[in-house]
């Protein structure tokens, strides 16, 4: 009994990490977030392109989640919870994030955090994410900088700071 106790210790360990870290030649974190390198990338059932398309990404710089790597490929899923395969080098480190607000149109965009409001950004928008710490990123939208709780962000780990 304890034995398979230690072992069943063992292995829930271990999956633990594996979850927290690639088990590829990469050794990035799993989960992290990343973004569209290419104007076109097709998302597979499989990590291969023998797999069929399950949909194709044509707007460079979506904010993508990768949950899972195999080989040059990435297990991804989007904001909409599209979930398939992609071929890394179509993927980039540059981070961005798109508006999500389940009650609201809008969300506030500050000229600090917690400072004075200074407009607004519609829901679906993507934004690029200059730093994030304390619950709040810096973000660029057109020619426009501000902070945004990021709370209202798909695409930022919970307490993620960077």
């Amino acid at each position: 009994m304890k034995i398979t106790l230690s072992l069943l210790v063992f292995f829930y360990n271990f999956n633990l990490f594996a979850e927290t870290k690639s088990n590829s030649e990469s050794n990035n974190l799993i989960p992290r977030f990343v973004s569209l390198k290419s104007s076109k990338a097709n998302l597979r059932v499989g990590p291969s392109t023998d797999y069929p398309i399950i949909l194709q990404y044509i707007y460079p710089t979506m904010p993508l989640k990768v949950i899972q790597e195999y080989d040059k490929w990435g297990k991804i899923i989007d904001f909409e919870n599209n979930e398939g395969w992609i071929f890394v080098n179509l993927l980039s480190n540059n981070r961005y994030g798109v508006i999500i607000s389940l009650n609201k149109d809008f969300v506030d965009i500050y000229k600090k955090p917690n400072g004075r409001i200074f407009g607004q950004i519609g829901r679906g928008n993507v934004i690029k994410l200059n730093k994030c710490l304390n619950n709040w990123c810096k973000v660029k939208i057109d020619n426009y900088k501000g902070w945004v709780e990021s709370k209202y962000i798909w695409g930022v780990l919970k307490n993620e700071a960077f």
